[in-house]
């Protein structure tokens, strides 16, 4: 979650407060100046309230983290500012209190991708806007690349970005893997390279709302660390929500194993399981990874029996590295058995990864405190004009019993 006071927390459940979002147009390291409808000079862009301005934030997939819609006001000119080759907009959510101060929250950095100008009564501007993330898939092999063996994949994951982005630009690394890369030769994708060298370590590549470019281990529900309680009470800010329990693509076993260059298994098989006697994907006693001959019986399973999902890179060299990937797995596949939509106050300091408790309101009578469920944030949507818009929000737990 972003850092914010205790005063914007405090305001998200009483209101009294005015909440807007702005945008700012760069280039070439000035900011972009434009005349409003008054022949006035100003540094925001006209965002038109009842067309679509917002930033939908996605963490459950590779790719762009953060994507910029925004319909804005037709003014002279502003078109052909916006469609210069090398435009940036720098995306801010703000809350100004009733002392005049103002608490702000940067929502991203993005290259203009798409922009289209409408001809008929309103005119509109309607922009399309990617995260810095498009510049590395846009910065492709030009010949095939070879890996720097013996390198952390970390280490190797910052020389891939690094060469994609401006000289200056550093990298946050706050992961803790210690797994290396094996030779190996990629062809044309950086991005594709990326994302498989950080599934394979267990990491979590992106760039975050200031436009930095950021590894770090891939989020974990943390109930000792909870970002925001979400809740339906008098002074809550819940407005709906829908639970799912979906078991198409839930597993509780997940095996993980290497392939060399030369075809040879490079370890014995590791596996991974759901050994939480409580959980309702139980897969057996146990360790709860190892070897696969240490999995339990598929007799000792819960009621779900075992449902086993298979992973194999040639990335993945060690047992250890093996073992990791395996557990990084199982903590996706098992979270889909619990899923939350819902929709809330705009709370845009939160990011994706962060741990919330989600207090439901009471559906069943012999119930009547409701249920409260701990999740981790796939994605949101931050609306750039929240008097007219709400946050949706999809949740995930991999604890899916973790229910009080």
């Amino acid at each position: 979650m972003y850092a914010v006071s205790q005063r914007r927390l405090d305001v998200l459940r009483t209101g009294g407060v005015k909440s807007y979002g702005y945008v700012e147009a760069w280039y070439a390291g000035s900011q972009i100046t434009v005349l409003d409808e008054f022949g006035r000079s100003t540094s925001h862009l006209p965002l038109q309230a009842d067309g679509t301005n917002q930033v939908p934030v996605d963490g459950s997939a590779p790719g762009p983290r953060r994507t910029l819609s925004l319909t804005l006001a037709p003014l002279p000119g502003l078109f052909d500012a916006l469609a210069k080759i090398g435009v940036e907009l720098h995306t801010f959510t703000a809350t100004e209190y009733l002392d005049g101060s103002i608490d702000t929250e940067p929502q991203g950095i993005f290259d203009v991708d798409v922009a289209s100008v409408g001809y008929g009564v309103s005119g509109n501007i309607t922009l399309t806007a990617p995260d810095r993330w498009q510049r590395v898939v846009n910065q492709r092999f030009l010949v095939p690349r070879a890996s720097t063996k013996g390198a952390t994949i970390r280490a190797q994951i910052t020389s891939l970005l690094l060469e994609a982005l401006p000289a200056g630009t550093a990298v946050s690394d706050t992961s803790t893997s210690t797994a290396t890369v094996p030779a190996q030769t990629w062809d044309e994708d950086r991005a594709g390279t990326i994302q498989d060298l950080a599934k394979s370590a267990g990491l979590d590549v992106y760039f975050d709302r200031n436009g930095s470019p950021c590894i770090r281990d891939v989020p974990a529900l943390n109930p000792a660390n909870v970002a925001l309680t979400i809740d339906a009470a008098e002074t809550g800010i819940l407005i709906d929500a829908s639970r799912e329990r979906n078991r198409q693509k839930t597993y509780n076993v997940v095996v993980v194993s290497g392939t060399a260059a030369d075809g040879t298994t490079p370890f014995t098989p590791q596996v991974a399981w759901d050994n939480d006697a409580t959980s309702a994907t139980y897969a057996g006693p146990g360790a709860g990874s190892g070897p696969y001959t240490s999995l339990p019986a598929a007799s000792t399973a819960g009621p779900f029996g075992q449902r086993i999902y298979k992973y194999s890179s040639p990335l993945i060299t060690t047992t250890s590295q093996a073992v990791r990937a395996a557990q990084t797995i199982l903590s996706r596949v098992t979270g889909l058995a619990a899923q939350l939509t819902l929709t809330s106050v705009p709370a845009p300091f939160l990011d994706d990864g962060d741990t919330i408790v989600v207090a439901l309101p009471p559906t069943d009578p012999l119930n009547p405190s409701g249920v409260s469920e701990v999740h981790i944030v796939d994605g949101f949507t931050v609306p750039l004009v929240p008097s007219k818009n709400p946050m949706p929000l999809t949740t995930r737990s991999t604890r899916p019993d973790d229910v009080q």
